[in-house]
């Protein structure tokens, strides 16, 4: 799972292998999900190699548990003539969750999935997690790294502000 503490991020994709079916750690995935509060996606990989039956089963299982009371949401499975443009807006309302079916090996469901990446926003503004660009900097470090020849480098994730070269911090 990806985030830090205080810091949420855009969305959850969470990722399932049609042959292998939704397992404990899909569900903990989930949960986490749910937990934090963030719009979620599925992404079904491994089609090509998945048995159609098994395939099935694991849509079908999904379905089932999006469905529950606990998690509330409404599955809704993208297919190649769908207009993704209507999924892409309503998913920051965490009431829907598309379900994209792929294989990383014929390209199958590629496409959908990209476009739809390419257009749903970010949350950054509306999350209320960050300050503005104009606001004094806020880095929240996370890890700090010894590179030779370098020296020392910090990495994080910038909270608010704008960071130029030669600033002091």
């Amino acid at each position: 799972m990806f985030g830090l503490v205080g810091l949420m991020p855009d969305y959850a994709v969470i990722i399932v292998g049609a042959n292998m079916g939704v397992s404990r750690m899909t569900k903990e995935h989930l949960g986490i999900s749910l937990a934090l509060g963030v719009p979620i996606f599925f992404v079904i990989t491994k089609v090509d190699i998945s048995p159609p039956e098994k395939t099935a089963d694991t849509v079908s299982t999904l379905h089932k548990i999006l469905k529950t009371p606990h998690v509330g949401k409404v599955p809704m499975m993208v297919g190649l003539d769908d207009d993704i443009t209507v999924l892409a807006k309503a998913l920051p309302s965490k009431t829907i969750c598309p379900i994209f079916s792929i294989s990383n090996v014929t390209g199958e469901g590629i496409p959908k999935l990209k476009e739809f990446l390419s257009l749903i926003e970010s949350r950054v503004n509306t999350s209320g997690q960050f300050g503005k660009p104009t606001d004094p900097v806020e880095f929240f470090i996370d890890g700090i790294y010894m590179v030779t020849g370098v020296g020392i480098v910090v990495a994080g994730t910038l909270l608010a502000g704008t960071v130029k070269p030669g600033m002091n911090l």
